[in-house]
């Protein structure tokens, strides 16, 4: 696998979150030249493994660096002028210094079929808008957001009532399938590079946890689909209940139109509860939590309109 093409410094790792450290574990478990890690000090997200970056760099041997920003992350860079970097979980653009340093490239992973979802939570935007298909992309970073050459994708079909973490599970288990057999023609430059095609781009902004909140103005199917988008390791799609926060955790949609006003509870039977929607729809809800403990939906979720 080594030398890459004449060129000094060895391969570094850049990621976060449970995505990141299962690649980095089939990354160290091919290339043991893969020898220093840079993690971000993600700790006040749901979704941080942080204890788990600094556990797994320790029964390694591998060197962790914990970034709390991206000067941090540069600076480390710079100074370490790697073959090649690859990428997973990283947040915070990589200026054109950072580029020119790396001679091998730098490489990431973005959980979209690219050119398609650009930009940031590519996967929960693919799912709140029902995308019956989805993927993953290996990708050379450039100046600009993901449009980068493609050296890679999976492709996976989404059921329409599967969740957010399914579909991540899924597409984790494939890239470390891929990985392995791609990371040498990567390293060595030889891998083949396919240009995105520009005009078939779209882009998708950050999200916040308060950007769960059910708007029951929206369809049953769109929220459905909010729900699916918003599941587990996500924090949730939400709504309010007797000013308490309820979690919807599954849903379907009722299956007739309903005319009624949106959030208004129309019928419960045991183990479920139909909440009207917009254009004429109702929301199946089979689980929910409150303030993040599960209990009975026809309990939980009280007679009373929801916010």
């Amino acid at each position: 696998m080594h030398p890459r093409n004449g060129k000094t410094g060895r391969p570094l790792f850049i990621g976060s979150k449970p995505f990141g450290l299962a690649i980095l574990r089939s990354l160290r478990g091919v290339d043991p030249q893969l020898g220093t890690a840079i993690t971000i000090d993600d700790s006040p997200d749901i979704r941080s493994c942080l204890c788990e970056f600094r556990n797994f760099a320790v029964r390694e041997g591998l060197e962790l660096v914990v970034a709390s920003s991206a000067a941090e992350v540069k600076a480390e860079i710079l100074a370490r002028r790697p073959s090649v970097i690859l990428v997973c979980g990283y947040y915070w653009l990589l200026d054109a210094d950072v580029l020119n340093a790396v001679p091998g490239g730098i490489f990431g992973i973005h959980n979209s079929l690219l050119p398609r979802y650009r930009g940031s939570s590519p996967l929960v935007w693919a799912m709140i808008n029902g995308e019956s298909r989805v993927g993953s992309s290996l990708f050379a970073l450039g100046e600009g957001m993901d449009d980068g050459p493609i050296l890679h994708q999976i492709e996976l079909d989404v059921a329409s009532d599967e969740g957010i973490g399914s579909v991540l599970a899924r597409l984790e288990a494939q890239l470390i399938h891929d990985l392995p057999a791609l990371w040498p023609r990567l390293c060595a430059g030889t891998i083949e590079r396919r240009p995105q095609i520009e005009a078939q781009a779209t882009y998708c902004g950050r999200r916040h946890p308060q950007d769960g909140e059910i708007d029951w103005a929206l369809s049953a199917g769109r929220i459905h689909n909010l729900v699916r988008a918003q599941a587990p390791p996500y924090p949730g799609a939400f709504t309010i209940v007797g000013g308490q926060r309820v979690t919807l955790l599954r849903t379907s949609s009722f299956q007739f139109p309903y005319f009624a006003v949106p959030g208004q509870v129309v019928r419960r039977r045991p183990g479920a509860v139909i909440v009207a929607c917009g254009d004429n729809t109702a929301l199946v809800i089979l689980e929910a939590a409150v303030e993040g403990l599960p209990g009975d939906v026809d309990k939980l979720i009280g007679p009373g309109p929801l916010r």
